[in-house]
């Protein structure tokens, strides 16, 4: 797995980030994520559960309702998280969607980050560009600079 030390272009923080999530190993994901990447991956989601449990009896809505408030998840936007409650957070919501919706429903991170292929990367100073496909969508990752290091931004 690539070194979170060594995140020296956003190839690396590409392939680094890739694997942790694969790998199912979130809190090293996150240290290749600008703290407002790591909130709204959270708070993303968040929307797919809600929208998840829709139709899928009270028993699923209410656990979800309990997640949420376990972890103060709503009409909480502004409120500054901890990486800590931001993981706890992330771990929860993918432990319910694993255990409270039929499996045409989950969100399936690793998954979807294995089918995921970043290429025509472009520098432009303290930030970059990539393109992915996914879900059938060409789609663009933005990067930053901080400190000489890459991340998901």
């Amino acid at each position: 797995m690539s070194n979170p030390s060594q995140q020296s272009t956003p190839q690396d923080a590409a392939a680094g980030f890739r694997q942790a999530v694969i790998a199912g190993r979130w809190s090293a994901a996150f240290k290749y994520m600008v703290p407002e990447v790591r909130k709204s991956l959270v708070g993303g989601l968040c929307m797919e559960a809600a929208y998840a449990a829709d139709g899928e009896g009270g028993d699923a809505r209410e656990r979800l309702g309990h997640i949420m408030q376990k972890h103060g998840l709503r009409g909480q936007g502004t409120r500054e998280w901890t990486d800590s409650e931001l993981l706890a957070a992330l771990r929860d919501l993918l432990a319910w969607f694993e255990n409270s919706v039929p499996e045409e429903k989950r969100v399936n991170l690793a998954q979807s980050m294995a089918d995921i292929e970043y290429t025509n990367y472009r520098v432009s100073g303290d930030f970059a560009y990539a393109k992915y496909e996914l879900k059938g969508k060409v789609r663009e990752q933005r990067f930053k600079c901080l400190d000489g290091k890459w991340y998901l931004a």
